[in-house]
């Protein structure tokens, strides 16, 4: 599917039959008696039997798409089949190429089905949730465990899917054809694709159709998707013979007097009475009733009446008189103009009140006052008059002390004297912030690691990049990390009267150097028009572009203007859509679509980024070809179309945009090996060992048992505080996680006293949970784990269980039983297979019968592919037993190879505040951390919380208006509200973690989307929101202001001397200019709205997950992937994996100086020839040894070899091979290991005397 970033709430319980169906688009799906001739031609012959929908929506949902699609959806015993008719009314349309299959066929005019085989009945509902906050996220979404996709476009090109991994095929078929006014789909999918022979009958599936008409999207149910937002379903109901509803016309929708028409049939033996019901927003349901006899077919209206203003809609549904599941249901919306509005806010720190103002198009004219009432004295006044459909503001000076009482109130009325809208507000004039206007992080220069700006005439040297200008201020010549970017001089392309301006003179200049930065100025001019290019570079490669083109008289029209970039076709390789989900292989006929804020074209080590802070000055019409990058012999041209249509200036024009050289500084080998999730008193807490058991042939998913001996070393019997969260109680023990996702954990439960096991379904389900009797402090308990049929857990023989098969889900051959032994020692570990329970609690150690799979007495933490970490023998119950080695836990993540340590949100009672109350309690932690050489990082964000103290007199000046509510804690109960760092909200950061800085020694922060510019209509904001001459407010993306607060947090750091890193986590939102004063960026959270299954492919996590071709190191959080699926695709691009194991740390530490060298996959070396092609292999060489990293990126089980003999010669004699993590040998015969891989996994071959 495409990859769509938006912004929207998808509702989609799926739960018992449909209750409520108008609010759930649904449809019955005709009963085929003869399947099909799939030709491309919709054949009315055919397709009689088949239901139609109609009606699509737009991204978005609040708009019917223009022109319309009518999807025809019938089954037989053997396939769905599914027929589209794209209405077309342009003549030049549709737009596609011929692609290679699995190619981005969604790129062109397509169309795209998406069926889940699941009865949505049956799937629970599930919820996306960070931070730990049930709901912080409410996107709420049915949770199937599996969705198909089949997309094919205008050329008949065609793509599939399953779980959005592009790699799963599967026989269907597909044809396109054309009619007068339309192009026709008809696409056959054999159930057996789907995973199953046949239908169950009465089954509700899910589906959805989705039209791409580019540079849109519309959809049957289409709301906003993307991003944090899961694909939106619709349900398909399979049921025999029962009659088939269609919208034979596109619905169409108006204030007022609606209808909506539908034509039924009754293909069944029996008459029915069927009855279509229209429920517009906030009206009465209206219902119309036909008896339909036997193989009858009519036309059933339903009239109905829609009133109201804004986003509007009408449900409809279409049943079968008694029948639960409708024959069709959705919605038709309609965005009907906005009612007449105010929004009044109080600003502060400039001292005013401001009022803006929406005149309804059905109430203008209207009278507007806006009134301050002072504490004492008449009330001050402004009024004004608006026109319908018009913008306005009122502003009021606000000039009291601080204490001061006012109250302020707007009130719009009409003609008449009615009161259309109001709104009042109390003010307390605020003290005036300490931090405002702070200094901190100035004065301002050129931070480490980069340079000093280096000018020799026309030539522009920065840290790893090199810039050579000619007569025109854009880059002749750029190079970056080693090789030259550029095919050909960038160039400007202006048409006038059909022909290319004749420029009669140019003239290219610097106007001004200095260590920051250096600006350049050209000058063209024709008869009629001058070009004016002012490029200002600064010292980490960010350029600053404006170019004006101005009348010098009448001439000839402006045809067009264009931006053209020509990259070395070997450079122009990945693109990057400014999300990373929208981000790729670059397609072999190139990419097509708007200009946007934020797009980077580029290969492995290097790239160009284009960025703008806004796109009202973009004025060509043919959005889907703004930006044009096609691919030719020697030079991939990146085109940008300013202006497209004949324009006669009469004014200046400007182009504003950046462009920025990547990576804009070097990245080194050394990994970040960063530890999330500090907290208060972890500096004095204990630490635990852990026992690490391969699961693979010594533990059965589908039938066995466990047995041990289990001491807590804490008191069970101890009391808890009143009113505390007796989670905070809780104690891990025992996991075992599988390629499905799902964990299994056992863990001590404060509230049961005892052991609980539970199963994780990865996506916030508990599918089991399963309490034990309560253990005896200070004592040892045996404890039984058996499971087939039933779970059985028995705590000194005494038992609880229930019915659920198996211990896991999937495979758990790359995984392995962890073991925690912070609060608890272990003797004695049995294994069996079978499933049969264990009986009553043995007297004597345990002993070796035929189940047996895996027998440990504890006496030594060694043994039997057990790996041991800070665990040491104890006195057990049957001889010695084996428990943690002491230590505190900051000991044992030195010990672990951690750099970094970072504090989460936690640390302030508000959302990304610095509470610098906690500074005492940062302290012990900070100094914790350096003691033992680590770095302390802590959390901020772009939020500002309500409960916060700066919120009740500063909250408009803090805030990116529109206000924007995006989260939600519950310890301190608070709605976190979207700030902007271009406002007073950057006086307040900077400050703030300036006190850390001193008082706590932080060495870097965290930032939470900080980084991002996010857009912002705030007037008081210099560069933020401008009001425009109609009153409304143009929102920019504030980049350049953004890059000045990254400076300055970067020089809080700098300036003291201090080891610093800067890290970011940006949900996928990657904008180079300001994540250039970064060390690293943290990405993958936002995948959690991907189904189990899905993974990343090499392409899209080289271009948006490894981050040194940014001049980033990447860290990755494996949402929708196990750790060892992770592992698999990040190690070999050179990232980590969030909470990887310390192992694979200590295996890759040697290979972290200035000795190594990487050998990436992508190089194709000689040194290390990897196959089959489903495994990645890649290098880390040094002079006296390799260590040789494998990632398998298929879902099968491979047989992989690497011939290593060329790696061998570089080597010292005597060179063996290991595997890295369990030190066992690995047969290396005439320069070449045969290595099983199991499915998505990993492993890491070091080779040295």
């Amino acid at each position: 599917m495409p990859p769509i970033v938006a912004v929207g709430i998808l509702l989609l319980l799926a739960q018992g039959v449909l209750a409520a169906a108008e609010q759930r688009a649904c449809v019955t799906a005709g009963r085929a008696p003869h399947p099909p001739v799939v030709d491309g031609r919709l054949n009315a012959a055919e397709w009689r039997s088949a239901a139609a929908l109609a009606g699509f929506v737009r991204m978005g949902g609040a708009q019917l798409a223009q022109p319309d699609t009518v999807a025809l959806v019938q089954y037989d015993d053997r396939a769905l089949y599914i027929g589209v008719r794209c209405l077309e009314p342009d003549a030049r349309r549709p737009h596609g190429f011929v692609r290679a299959h699995d190619d981005r066929v969604f790129d062109d005019d397509s169309v795209q089905l998406f069926v889940a085989p699941e009865d949505l009945r049956e799937a629970k509902a599930g919820s996306i949730r960070f931070g730990g906050y049930e709901g912080a996220y409410q996107e709420w979404f049915a949770d199937i465990r599996a969705y198909y996709e089949f997309t094919v476009s205008c050329r008949g090109s065609r793509t599939e899917a399953r779980n959005d991994v592009r790699d799963w095929s599967a026989p269907w078929s597909a044809k396109v054809g054309r009619e007068r006014g339309a192009w026709t789909v008809e696409m056959a999918i054999p159930f057996t694709s789907l995973g199953i022979t046949a239908p169950p009958q009465a089954t509700l599936w899910g589906v959805n159709v989705f039209r791409v008409r580019p540079p849109e999207m519309s959809g049957w149910v289409c709301p906003g998707f993307g991003g944090y937002a899961p694909l939106p379903l619709g349900a398909l109901y399979l049921a025999g013979a029962r009659p088939v509803a269609r919208v034979p016309v596109s619905p169409s929708v108006r204030l007022g007097a609606n209808r909506l028409t539908f034509a039924v049939s009754n293909p069944t033996a029996q008459s029915v009475v069927v009855e279509a019901t229209a429920t517009p927003a906030g009206g009465e349901a209206v219902t119309r009733a036909t008896t339909l006899p036997a193989g009858a077919a009519r036309t059933l209206t339903v009239p109905y009446e829609l009133d109201g203003r804004g986003d509007l809609r009408v449900a409809y549904a279409v049943r079968a008189r008694g029948e639960d599941v409708p024959l069709l249901a959705g919605t038709v919306p309609l965005r009907a103009p906005g009612p007449t509005s105010v929004a009044l806010h109080y600003f502060a720190v400039p001292g005013r009140v401001e009022a803006s103002l929406y005149a309804g198009p059905k109430d203008g004219p209207v009278r507007a006052r806006l009134t301050l009432q002072p504490p004492t004295g008449e009330p001050l006044t402004r009024e004004t008059k608006l026109a319908a459909g018009r913008n306005g503001v009122l502003r009021l000076p606000v000039k009291g002390s601080p204490g001061d009482h006012y109250q302020t109130s707007v009130r719009v009325v009409d003609a008449a004297g009615k009161v259309l809208a109001e709104a009042t507000r109390e003010i307390t004039v605020p003290e005036r912030p300490r931090w405002l206007g702070t200094r901190a992080g100035l004065p301002l220069g050129v931070l480490p690691p980069w340079k000093p700006v280096s000018v020799q005439g026309k030539n522009v040297r920065i840290l790893g990049r090199t810039l050579a200008f000619t007569d025109l201020a854009l880059p002749a010549r750029l190079s970056s990390a080693g090789a030259e970017l550029l095919a050909a001089p960038m160039r400007l392309v202006a048409t006038a009267g059909g022909k290319p301006v004749a420029w009669t003179s140019r003239q290219c200049r610097v106007v001004r150097h200095s260590p920051e930065e250096a600006v350049l100025e050209s000058v063209w001019r024709s008869a009629s028009l001058e070009l004016r290019v002012r490029t200002t570079l600064e010292y980490d490669g960010f350029c600053w572009i404006e170019a004006t083109l101005t009348p010098r008289r009448l001439g000839p029209s402006l045809d067009r203007l264009a931006l053209e970039i020509p990259l070395r076709r070997e450079v122009a390789r990945y693109v990057y859509e400014g999300h990373a989900q929208a981000s790729y292989a670059l397609s072999p006929v190139g990419l097509r679509r708007p200009v946007g804020t934020n797009l980077w074209i580029g290969d492995e080590a290097r790239g160009l980024a284009w960025m703008a802070e806004s796109l009202e000055w973009v004025q060509s019409r043919d959005r889907a070809r703004q930006v044009e990058v096609v691919p030719g012999a020697k030079a991939t041209v990146w085109r940008t179309t300013f202006l497209d249509t004949p324009t006669r200036l009469r004014a200046p024009y400007t182009a504003r945009f950046a462009l920025q050289a990547t990576p804009t500084k070097p990245v080194s080998l050394r990994k970040s090996r960063i530890f999330h999730g500090a907290y208060y008193g972890m500096a004095e807490e204990k630490a635990g060992g852990t026992l690490r058991i391969p699961a693979k042939g010594r533990l059965d998913p589908a039938r066995g048992s466990l047995e041990m001996w289990v001491k807590p070393t804490f008191d069970t019997n101890e009391t808890y505080a009143e009113g505390e969260d007796r989670s905070r109680y809780n104690r891990m023990f025992l996991t075992l996680t599988a390629d499905s996702g799902q964990i299994f954990i056992l863990y001590y439960n404060a509230d049961d006293r005892s052991l609980r096991a539970l199963v994780a379904d990865g996506a916030g389900g508990y599918p089991l949970v399963l309490g034990g009797a309560r253990m005896p402090p200070g004592e040892w308990s045996h404890v039984a784990l058996s499971w087939g049929e039933r779970m059985r857990l028995s705590i000194n023989g005494t038992a609880a269980e229930r019915d659920y098969r198996g211990l896991l889900r999937g495979s758990i051959e790359a995984s392995s039983l962890e073991i925690d032994l912070a609060h608890f020692a272990v003797d004695e570990l049995r294994l069996s297979r079978g499933g049969e329970p264990p009986q009553g609690v043995p007297t004597a150690a345990f002993t070796r019968d035929d189940r047996t799979l895996f027998l440990h007495h504890c006496e030594e933490p060694t043994g039997e592919g057990l790996t041991a970490r800070a665990v040491a023998p104890v006195p057990g119950r049957f001889g010695m037993a084996l428990g943690s080695t002491g230590g505190t836990r900051m000991d044992q993540l030195a010990a672990d190879g951690k750099r970094i340590v970072i504090f989460h949100e936690n640390w302030s009672r508000y959302q990304g505040y610095p509470d610098l109350e906690q500074i005492p309690r940062l302290r012990a932690i900070a100094d914790a951390c350096h003691a033992r050489g680590m770095l302390f990082l802590v959390y901020f964000c772009q939020l500002m919380s309500d409960a916060a103290p700066e919120w009740p007199g500063l909250r408009d000046d803090l805030l990116a208006l529109p206000d924007r509510v995006w989260y939600h804690r519950d310890d301190v109960k608070q709605d976190c509200h979207v700030a902007c760092v271009n406002g007073p909200y950057g006086d307040l950061l900077l400050d703030g973690i300036a006190r850390l800085v001193d008082e706590v020694d932080i060495d870097g922060v965290y930032m939470d989307g900080t980084t991002v510019p996010w857009e912002c209509e705030n007037p008081t904001h210099p560069g933020c929101g401008e009001r425009r001459p109609d009153g409304t407010i143009l929102g920019h993306q504030p980049i350049r202001q953004v890059r000045r607060f990254m400076k300055r947090l970067r020089a809080l750091f700098a300036q003291r001397g201090k080891p610093l890193f800067l890290d970011a986590h940006t949900g996928g939102s990657i904008h180079i200019g300001t994540l250039s004063f970064c060390d690293g960026y943290y990405d993958g959270e936002q995948l959690a709205r991907f189904k189990p299954g899905f993974r990343l492919s090499p392409d899209a996590y080289l271009t948006g997950y490894m981050g040194k071709q940014f001049g980033l190191r990447g860290e990755f959080l494996p949402n929708r992937h196990s750790m060892d699926q992770a592992l698999a695709i990040a190690l070999v691009h050179d990232t980590v994996v969030r909470g990887q194991p310390p192992a694979v740390d200590q295996a890759l530490a040697p290979y972290e100086d200035a000795r190594t060298r990487f050998v990436p996959y992508w190089e194709r070396s000689p040194l290390a020839v990897v196959a089959p092609k489903q495994v990645l292999g890649s290098l880390y060489v040094k002079p006296d040894r390799a260590l040789l990293v494998l990632g398998s990126q298929t879902e099968k089980k491979v047989a992989c070899t690497a011939d290593l003999s060329r790696l061998l010669k570089s080597l010292p004699a005597g060179v063996t091979a290991r595997d890295a993590i369990t030190g066992e040998a690995v047969p290396l015969q005439s320069g070449k290991l045969s290595i099983p891989m199991p499915a998505r996994g990993w492993r890491l071959i070091e080779l040295r005397q």
